[in-house]
């Protein structure tokens, strides 16, 4: 599902597009392993998710600073998590 633009999808008393800031990464995470995103906060933001993120099955979003989805998982462990930021967002 990676190259898809994300929606607009609402995140409490805001949606995501007021969280995004146009320059980071955004990590959006219902499944608890947005902490292994710790060392890229410099590049990412990490936000939890506490309903449905709709897309598909998946727990875990990474959306690219332009809006696009750059990859998603389905209950990730922290590992494939950190290697999808390496991947995306370059050394931690």
């Amino acid at each position: 599902m990676a190259s898809r633009r994300v929606a607009d999808l609402p995140l409490g008393s805001n949606r995501l597009y007021e969280r995004m800031s146009g320059s980071r990464f955004v990590l959006l995470d219902t499944s608890g392993v947005r902490e292994a995103a710790e060392p890229w906060r410099d590049r990412v933001d990490a936000i939890h998710a506490d309903g449905p993120i709709l897309h598909g099955n998946a727990t875990t979003l990474l959306i690219r600073p332009d809006g696009y989805l750059a990859w998603t998982a389905t209950h990730p462990d922290g590992p494939q998590l950190r290697e999808a930021l390496h991947h995306w967002c370059g050394a931690a």
